[in-house]
């Protein structure tokens, strides 16, 4: 065994690296749903308003005419500027309650009610971002509407690399279509090798289905075209711990460490060199 580490430990630590995580408004550990939610979250088909019916009893009075006060202006205003705030406002109000999915939900509303390119593109990266911290029935549902959203984008913007990059990382996620989601992300960098997040994204992909030998190579091409990209590094060291080459997985972590500016992961990446240095 090479290490005490799993793939998905370190690719979760790359990601904190490049994306913008929504752990600030993720529910504090300790803090229980109640069981009816629980039980509809966990359903393969969501049902959104049940949850929302849920969450919304529980809250206190005035909380609940803040929500009913942006509801209204939606339903009752023709001013898309009008409709766009009060959905915005809406989504903050869950940011402040600490609930990603209704905050997610609310943009997608938000981009199905006003259809334009711009908020199909924020519904798709909000969608996405808040599947990667729940329960895999309800990633699952949040990367089908990430689909959806950066799909509808897409239509608008087919020249829009950035947009079929996340359309390919959420088909690939999302499981039900991977090789789309692969096929896409390949388009990307056919049209542009350089682009770092459709480069990483594949290299991310094969070292988690198990092609370390492509990681190595995508990875240090990678590093060629981005000497500081520290991440790189990083995914480049799981795919030679994979491989069983400790010693260039051990060099890659140290030059990882050397140019990773965040250093509140320094400790794990010490135990992590030490778990391979002290099984060779």
């Amino acid at each position: 065994m090479i290490s005490k580490f799993k793939t998905q430990h370190w690719i979760a630590i790359g990601l904190t690296l490049t994306l913008t995580v929504l752990l600030y408004i993720a529910p504090k550990k300790g803090e229980d749903k109640p069981a009816e939610m629980q039980s509809k979250m966990a359903a393969a088909d969501v049902d959104v308003k049940h949850y929302f019916d849920s969450v919304y009893s529980t809250l206190n009075a005035k909380i609940q005419a803040q929500i009913l006060q942006q509801q209204n202006l939606i339903k009752e205003s023709d001013d898309a500027a009008i409709k766009s705030t009060a959905y915005d406002s809406l989504a903050d109000i869950w940011k402040g309650q600490k609930n990603p999915f209704l905050m997610a939900m609310t943009m997608f509303s938000k981009s199905e009610d006003l259809k334009t390119a711009s908020s199909y593109n924020q519904a798709g990266k909000d969608c996405y971002m808040t599947s990667r911290f729940v329960e895999p029935t309800l990633q699952h549902f949040l990367l089908t509407k990430a689909i959806t959203s950066f799909g509808k984008a897409l239509e608008s913007e087919p020249d829009n690399l950035d947009l079929q990059t996340d359309l390919g990382i959420c088909y690939v996620e999302n499981g039900q279509d991977p090789m789309k989601g692969i096929g896409l992300l390949r388009e990307v960098v056919g049209k542009d090798s350089t682009n770092l997040k459709a480069q990483t994204s594949l290299g991310m992909f094969a070292i988690q289905s198990g092609q370390n030998d492509k990681a190595v190579k995508r990875f240090s091409s990678i590093i060629k075209m981005y000497p500081e990209n520290a991440e790189s590094y990083l995914f480049l060291a799981q795919a030679y711990a994979n491989q069983g080459a400790k010693d260039k997985a051990v060099e890659s972590l140290k030059t990882f460490k050397s140019k990773n500016t965040d250093k509140t992961i320094d400790s794990e990446i010490d135990s992590y060199i030490k778990s391979l240095t002290t099984n060779n």
